[in-house]
């Protein structure tokens, strides 16, 4: 699979959700993500074999505050 810009991943072992940035070194792929922690982005060079397309996690039904 080939990721371009504007992509969104994640890496294999979970976490963030990332966007591609561009082509890193030697053939990676470079992403970037918000570290809340941090409060500040932050920027990786991955391999391509390191990340896959980004899914939300499933949920059960929706978070509805109940108006009473």
């Amino acid at each position: 699979m080939t990721f371009k810009p504007g992509d969104e991943v994640q890496h294999l072992s979970g976490g963030p959700k990332m966007v591609v940035t561009g082509d890193g070194n030697y053939g990676g792929i470079v992403c970037r993500w918000w570290d809340e922690k941090l409060k500040d982005f932050k920027s990786e060079n991955f391999e391509e074999v390191e990340i896959r397309p980004y899914q939300a996690p499933s949920g059960g039904r929706p978070f509805v505050v109940n108006p009473r």
